[in-house]
């Protein structure tokens, strides 16, 4: 499909509609579609709502054919050439509520008018906001559940851009994928722009993962307010699971990365909580910094053994107790004073016994030297 197509009534029907709100979400595949989570729930949804195609565009303007390849596929015993491309769905969720889906390959060329000509659409229906979806591989377990990130870009006062994360997350300089110049196009526009990612592990990035595309979907559901079909993501999610309890019985070289790395993510889940317990939430900047520098200070020091989780796998309260007191000292502890008026004490000048194991000196032994050795050495 060489040719933008449009539907040219979207605007009027959407301002007919005074009482149906439009949000715009963007799952490309991609950069931020590890394991294809994003793109299995962007098909996931586009099949569930039955999504009617607002708009479909330019795949000569915006891809790189020998990066993203046409496709020969047979439909209905005839051959069609399929192009790398974008749409946009629209599916009504609930009788209040209506999203614009942007689905397709992430786009080699001209992101900045890509993302101008999809906030077009976005305004054209009143979208009240933009919220991006992500997957990124990471060293986290299948048998812990999935690190997940929610993003508000916002504006400070003096007008740079804040993004907030957890994790590290804002520590990244380097390389993004679309969805991040699409969210700070948005705001740069006047429209609230938020950003779900989740985590899939690096060792089974080869494997689908119906677990995050799941996690991302009850974010999503949570974020709109509307429970949004699960379908067979649940099932699909529990054969997921399945498979990286095999591949750790088969590998067991694999079976102690994991349980390292599930070390690792019980200190991180009991560090973010100790340290948002003490009062540092109202400070959203200072408080990722301090979990980072907390988490990263017990992990190579303090932790080693300290058993975070309990029988029944819960996180253990006297676990996150020690961790605060090692961390911010015991909670109105009591100052010692060092006790007044006392004299050190001195063997020489109390007459008291030396200390066990020492020799005993003499006077006229002192002054002695040591007597050389008479008898020849023998031949070895």
């Amino acid at each position: 499909m060489y040719t933008d197509t449009d539907a040219g009534t979207a605007g009027s029907d959407a301002a007919m509609q005074p009482d149906r709100e439009f949000v715009f979400v963007a799952a490309l595949g991609g950069w931020s579609d590890a394991s294809y989570a994003t793109s299995d729930l962007a098909q996931h949804l586009v099949d569930s709502y039955d999504g009617i195609e607002a708009m479909r565009l330019c795949s000569c303007k915006y891809y790189d054919f020998q990066q993203n390849r046409p496709m020969v596929a047979s439909i209905g015993g005839e051959r069609h050439l399929m192009w790398p491309e974008s749409v946009i769905y629209r599916l009504d969720v609930s009788d209040t509520l209506s999203l614009l889906l942007l689905t397709g390959s992430e786009p080699n060329l001209y992101w900045e008018d890509y993302c101008t000509r999809c906030l077009d659409v976005a305004q054209r229906y009143n979208c009240s906001r933009v919220i991006t979806l992500g997957s990124m591989l990471d060293d986290c377990t299948h048998t812990r559940a999935l690190p997940f990130m929610a993003r508000r870009c916002s504006r400070r006062a003096d007008g740079s851009l804040y993004v907030p994360a957890t994790g590290g997350a804002d520590e990244y300089t380097g390389p993004v994928g679309v969805d991040v110049v699409l969210a700070m196009t948005a705001i740069d526009a006047g429209i609230p722009a938020d950003t779900l990612l989740i985590s899939v592990p690096r060792y089974m990035e080869a494997e689908d993962c119906p677990q995050a595309s799941l996690d991302l979907l009850r974010s999503l559901s949570r974020e709109l307010g509307v429970r949004l079909e699960e379908g067979d993501l649940p099932a699909r999610a529990d054969d997921w699971h399945k498979r990286g309890d095999v591949m750790t019985h088969v590998n067991p070289q694999l079976a102690k990365r994991v349980a390292l790395l599930e070390r690792r993510m019980d200190l991180s889940d009991v560090v973010s909580r100790t340290v948002r317990q003490t009062g540092f939430g109202q400070y959203p900047e200072a408080c990722d910094q301090l979990v980072r520098e907390t988490e990263k200070f017990l992990l190579d020091v303090q932790l080693r053994n300290v058993n975070l989780r309990t029988a029944d796998g819960t996180i253990d309260a006297h676990a996150i107790a020690e961790i605060r007191t090692r961390t911010f000292g015991p909670v109105n502890a009591p100052k010692t004073n060092p006790p007044q008026n006392s004299a050190p004490t001195n063997s020489a000048t109390t007459g008291s016994a030396p200390a066990h194991g020492a020799p005993e000196t003499h006077d006229s032994e002192a002054g002695q030297k040591p007597k050389p050795n008479s008898e020849p050495p023998k031949n070895r």
